[in-house]
């Protein structure tokens, strides 16, 4: 993937990627630790949460286009579709709620 970097660095290696399946992968591999959407993290076989520092920087979630169809109607609606449904998973996505899968079975 275009994301995806190896380096090595005080005789260990260092990866990172823009895919969350790749890092998903790697942590459940024993490869590391890595910050992923939590809905994510927890129906993900061998990954469990750790404790992380609370001055983490948030990172925004992107919907971009190309400037030519930016004010296209069809456009502007799947922005608006896209918005409210990652502002009604943003508990999730944050750990305010329990997505692990027997949470979700019991809900």
């Amino acid at each position: 993937m275009a994301g995806d970097w190896m380096r090595a660095r005080g005789g260990g290696a260092h990866l990172a990627s823009d895919s969350f399946l790749m890092l998903a992968s790697l942590v459940a591999l024993g490869r590391g630790r890595a910050l992923l959407p939590v809905f994510f993290g927890d129906i993900w076989p061998g990954i469990e949460r750790i404790d992380m520092p609370h001055n983490l920087a948030p990172v925004p979630v992107w919907v971009a286009s190309h400037r030519d169809y930016a004010r296209s109607g069809r456009l502007r609606r799947v922005r608006k579709v896209l918005l409210e449904g990652l502002t009604a998973l943003g508990p999730r996505m944050m750990g305010e709620a329990d997505t692990t899968p027997s949470a979700r079975r019991s809900a």
